[in-house]
């Protein structure tokens, strides 16, 4: 049985990446992202499911993310909206952490379209 105090809560900020920054109401102004090294499991004793992914996205681009049934493009979305978080490596958008930024902020500017 799962016990509701064993479940990692969500979190506002990551502690270890310093502290939260104040992002202007306008952000993000060009809409650039740049996966860097990004590292996710679910859950602590699970494999890694995104490892190391490597990509840039430049202000304007508009980009569709295809693949097989567990690729990861599901899981790419939880993150950068950080529904899940990243246990290493950094998202970026318009050269911002967003593991730095306030997690209703992130979820307030970023739309994703499945």
């Amino acid at each position: 049985m799962l016990k509701l105090d064993s479940i990692v809560q969500e979190q506002e900020t990551i502690a270890d990446k310093g502290e939260e920054i104040q992002v202007p109401e306008s952000w993000p102004q060009k809409g650039g992202m740049e996966f860097v090294g990004v590292k996710m499991r679910y859950r602590p004793e699970t494999d890694i499911v995104l490892d190391g992914l490597n990509f840039v996205v430049k202000p304007g681009e508009k980009i569709g993310v295809v693949g097989r049934t567990g690729a990861g493009k599901s899981t790419m979305s939880l993150v950068t909206s950080r529904i899940c978080e990243i246990e290493a490596g950094s998202i970026n958008i318009d050269g911002v952490d967003s593991q730095r930024i306030n997690l209703s902020k992130i979820r307030e500017k970023i739309t994703v379209i499945p």
